[in-house]
């Protein structure tokens, strides 16, 4: 009886492991399955803004110190925009912290970013951040959200993100010399 109840055990537990190994697609579609103008979620990003005050204090509160937080990288340059003087500054970062079964993104930023990576960070003439209601010093928080994606064409795999995720200079070199090229040795324009 024992050596029989072993063997059981055994034969269900190679079971369960087969059936582990199995990949688990049942109900998921692939993106060929999909028609023209679909919205498949697929991923998450802080969307956001948290404006509840409780909220904003226990997030501030339970946030690492500024040396602990994630450098974006963003690229600033010496303030003529076109010299190819661009490099990635540590002047804006971001801590991801979980409150109450929540994901958040908290930005700070200690000087401005340039709308244009060859301007110098610092100078909110030369950033839009101000503008839209964000100023040096202060801490925003974000909440995390799925991301909605509109497929164009499912045979190509094609699809749009419906929210801007971030942005970003498609090239942080730019050199002008009658043209704008993206390399010192002037062998591709900046927009390749």
């Amino acid at each position: 009886m024992k050596q029989t109840l072993k063997k059981l055990l055994s034969l269900l537990l190679c079971v369960v492991f087969a059936v582990g190994l199995l990949p688990m697609t049942a109900g998921a579609k692939t993106i060929t399955q999909y028609s023209k103008g679909d919205i498949i979620e697929f991923g998450w990003y802080p969307q956001t803004k948290e404006t509840d005050s409780r909220i904003v204090a226990h997030l501030n509160a339970a946030a690492p110190a500024w040396e602990s937080w994630t450098s974006y990288g963003y690229y600033s340059g010496s303030g003529n925009w076109c010299d190819g003087q661009m490099k990635p500054g540590d002047f804006m970062r971001y801590t991801d912290i979980v409150l109450d079964g929540v994901k958040y993104r908290g930005v700070k930023f200690t000087s401005y970013r340039p709308y244009t990576t060859g301007y110098a960070s610092g100078n909110a003439y030369f950033s839009r951040q101000d503008e839209g209601g964000y100023y040096v010093g202060n801490t925003y928080w974000f909440r995390f959200a799925p991301l909605r994606w509109r497929v164009f064409d499912p045979a190509a795999g094609l699809v749009l993100c419906e929210t801007v995720i971030d942005s970003q200079a498609y090239n942080n070199y730019i050199i002008q010399s009658g043209n704008f090229f993206g390399n010192a040795e002037k062998t591709y324009y900046a927009n390749n």
